[in-house]
């Protein structure tokens, strides 16, 4: 049989063999093998000094924390692009911006949800442990926007 390389197709694709990867991860790590080694988790000194006491413990606080930041920014931004004062033909590129750049370093974590509709639907549809994941991509979310709109409504942020 001919074999095939191609960048990003994993080798029992270049093959000819068809199937469903099990997950993106599982689709890197057939495509590039030597990040099973690189990318192996080690408990790193923040998670060790945060006191976590597992890696789904670790990966909790990471992910709320990451949901809760990304909303809250995303949310001051199209609060400011928005607003009176604020308001500008260019709003939508603003926002759109914003939201783009926030995946670059957040998507890694969680996904980057910043929508609680767009975790709830999936998960509904797709049930079992997207189902019991849920409610923090409901809850921090949902948090991070409060919080930012509390700040702006208060006149703590003046935006």
């Amino acid at each position: 049989m001919k074999r095939a390389f191609a960048v990003g197709v994993p080798p029992a694709v270049a093959a000819g063999e068809r199937r469903e990867p099990a997950s993106i991860s599982a689709v890197a790590l057939e495509t590039f093998p030597g990040a099973a080694n690189k990318y192996t988790w080690q408990a790193p000194v923040w998670v060790r000094m945060a006191g976590a006491r597992s890696i789904s413990e670790a990966l909790a606080v990471a992910a709320a924390l990451t949901e809760f930041v990304a909303t809250f920014l995303f949310t001051l931004v199209i609060l400011g692009a928005t607003s009176e004062k604020g308001t500008t033909p260019v709003a939508g590129l603003a926002i759109g911006l914003t939201l783009a750049v926030l995946h670059f370093p957040f998507i890694m974590v969680t996904g980057l949800s910043v929508n609680p509709a767009r975790s709830l639907g999936p998960a509904v549809f797709v049930g079992g442990t997207a189902l019991a994941q849920v409610w923090l991509f409901l809850i921090f979310p949902t948090l991070g926007g409060l919080a930012a709109g509390w700040l702006v409504k208060s006149k703590v942020l003046n935006i």
